[in-house]
């Protein structure tokens, strides 16, 4: 993702952050993003999911040089995105690439009360480069009844 929209992502999570218990990034590529939610909470068990080991690889190296504080209570695991932590629930989802439609997967693994951010693709390509899809970042919120509520917020290419 790129820096624009972890701020995005930081600001719009930033109310559940406060009293999360788990959060989940997923596509958590150079680990940017998982540290950032790993200290706006700091109370919080933070798992970065992602498909590309290499990644995983990187990204701790980088946060053991850079951030070792951060890392005492944050994990990254080898994964299929859209599939998340089958059997666990999270009070923040950040999902770093396009996916085709809201994974049902993740909305399952929302906790009530909880919030994800995911950028949705609308089916069509970006106008200033082909490469990248054209899509919403779409916000979707479970209720403490488990009501799912989704808004879309903004146009995004990834």
């Amino acid at each position: 993702s790129s820096p624009h929209i972890h701020v995005w992502a930081a600001e719009l999570l930033t109310d559940h952050l406060e009293s999360a218990q788990a959060c989940l990034d997923v596509g958590s590529g150079s680990g940017y993003f998982t540290a950032m939610l790993q200290h706006l909470a700091p109370q919080a068990r933070v798992i970065g999911l992602e498909c590309h080991e290499e990644l995983i690889e990187t990204s701790l190296i980088a946060l053991q040089k850079h951030y070792p504080h951060l890392l005492h209570n944050m994990e990254f695991i080898p994964g299929m995105g859209e599939q998340g932590c089958p059997g666990k629930t999270f009070d923040a989802i950040h999902v770093g690439f396009m996916c085709k439609e809201i994974p049902n997967a993740l909305v399952d693994q929302l906790a009530p009360g909880g919030r994800m951010l995911v950028p949705v693709w609308d089916g069509k390509h970006s106008s200033f480069d082909k490469r990248c899809l054209s899509g919403y970042y779409t916000c979707v919120d479970k209720s403490l009844t488990g009501e799912i509520q989704v808004t879309k917020l903004f146009m995004c290419s990834f």
